[in-house]
This record gives structure tokens, C-alpha cells and sequence, in this order.
């Protein structure tokens, strides 16, 4: 495999000036009230992905609404607006105030990893939900996830590392252990035999799911798997010295 260069890049906070610009374009390059931008501006401290997960945190929860003059403006008395303090937090708050099917959607989204195919999430659903689609499509306007491929399958992703993060610790241990056991089920009837990969995928869910019996199985077919998939080294050429 080629070597990469990887360069770091420090990227500095958003100024005053383009945190407000960035809230402004969130909400449609509209006017927005002085003391909502500080507000979001001195809780995010810059940060992007912060300033925009606030943004949508206060419109999803109707704590932000849009005025008969078109100003944007807290609807609280007072016009003060209740930011949780940590990026997770506010990520936290936007899970849950999801309606509870779309939630349920997503935590089982998160089990499976950053990114998941709509025909495996659809498997998991609990039978006799009609609500797939309309489920997804929530998650999708509201950008917790984003659709990264259409054909021949629909493959979704978090929008961010963080939104997986947060909905699968907001799931409880027992409930987790069952739906990573679900995975591993789902992907040894429709992926079993695909290669190493496959197996990987199956040891990890499996080990999460506590089972350690059908992990270690699965982590030795790996093995085996990636020892037959070696080009067998060719032997050197032997001199010969008079």
C-alpha cells in the first residue's frame, strides 16, 4: 500500500462576524433578533457544527420561531433561550425530542455503525411497522443523517460521528447487547460467506452482544480467511557460484 502524507490542519474558531453569518444562512438569510445571535454565539464559542446543531436544536423545539415580521426571536417570555452547554448535550436534547418512532429508527441506526443500508435497518424493524419510509424521511429533513449512495441500495450515514456517538450511549446496555445481536443475526443470513470482512463485522457485533462464544468463532474464520487470501511468496532466486 502507498504511503499517505497527512497534514494537520488547525482551524481556527468562526469570528463574531461569521458565526452570525453562519446562524443567518441556517435560518434562511433572515433577521434575527441581537440577543438570540449572542445567545448562540457565545455557547457554541465559535464552533461550527455547535452553532448549527444549536440552531436546529431551538427550531425543532419551537423554542426559536420566526415573527409576523419575518425576525427570527425566542418564544419563551423574555426572549431567553435554554442551550444546553455542551455540543453533546445539545445532541442529546435533539434525539430526544424526536417523535418516538423516528428515535427508535435511529438508535437501532446506531448500532450498526456510521453508515447503514436502508435493507438492514429495514430488518430490524420491529414487524408490522408501516412507518419506515416516513421515519427515515424525518431523519433526513431534519439532517441526522445524510443519504450517501441511491443505487443499487440506499446507504445512509450520520451526519456526524458525534450523532452516532450520543444515540447509541443514550441506548440502555441491555437493550444494546440485544439489538447487536440482531445485527449479527440479520448479516450471517444475508452476508455470511462474503469473506473476512463479513466475519470481522460478526465478531464485533457478537462480542458487543456478549457472546463470546460465536465472537471468538468468528475472529478464527477471519483468520482463516485473510491466511488463504495471501499471495503465496514467490521463492528467490538462487546463485550460483562456480
Amino acid at each position: 500500500m502507498p504511503e499517505v502524507d497527512v497534514v494537520e490542519m488547525l482551524l481556527p474558531p468562526l469570528s463574531r462576524m461569521q458565526t452570525r453569518t453562519l446562524i443567518r444562512n441556517l435560518l434562511g438569510k433572515t433577521d434575527v433578533e441581537p440577543q438570540v445571535l449572542r445567545a448562540i454565539e457565545t455557547r457554541s464559542e465559535g464552533n461550527p457544527f455547535f452553532t448549527e446543531e444549536i440552531v436546529r436544536h431551538l427550531t425543532d423545539s419551537g423554542s426559536l420561531r420566526r415573527g409576523s415580521s419575518g425576525v427570527w426571536g425566542a418564544e419563551s417570555p423574555g426572549g431567553r433561550l435554554a442551550i444546553p452547554n455542551t455540543l453533546q448535550g445539545v445532541i442529546r436534547a435533539r434525539i430526544d425530542q424526536l417523535p418516538e418512532a423516528a428515535k427508535q429508527q435511529l438508535l437501532r441506526a446506531s448500532v450498526i455503525g456510521r453508515s447503514f443500508s436502508q435493507g438492514l435497518l429495514r430488518l430490524l424493524e420491529p414487524a408490522g411497522d408501516a412507518d419506515f419510509e416516513r421515519n427515515i424521511g424525518y431523519l433526513l429533513k431534519h439532517q441526522l443523517i445524510f443519504e450517501k449512495k441511491r443505487e443499487p441500495e440506499a446507504i445512509y450515514a450520520f451526519k456526524h460521528a458525534l450523532v452516532q456517538a450520543e444515540a447509541y450511549e443514550s441506548l440502555l446496555p441491555r437493550r444494546r447487547r440485544e439489538l447487536h445481536r440482531q445485527v449479527a443475526r440479520v448479516v450471517e443470513e444475508s452476508l455470511l460467506g462474503r469473506g473476512s470482512d463479513v466475519c470481522g463485522i460478526l465478531a464485533y457485533h457478537y462480542s458487543k452482544a456478549e457472546d463470546w462464544e460465536a465472537a471468538q468463532d468468528y475472529l478464527r474464520k477471519a483468520g482463516d480467511y485473510s491466511a488463504r487470501s495471501r499471495p503465496t511468496p514467490r521463492p528467490s532466486p538462487t546463485t550460483v557460484r562456480p
